[in-house]
């Protein structure tokens, strides 16, 4: 999970987008697990 960053990018935003891509991936990765 990466972030897009350019000259008017907010470092906290780009964070919190960045958590919120790696949690959907931790999330099918849990549904992956548990068939």
């Amino acid at each position: 999970a990466g972030a897009g960053v350019v000259a008017d990018s907010k470092p906290e935003r780009e964070f919190e987008e960045t958590l919120e891509k790696a949690g959907a991936m931790f999330k099918a990765v849990e549904m992956a697990e548990a068939m």
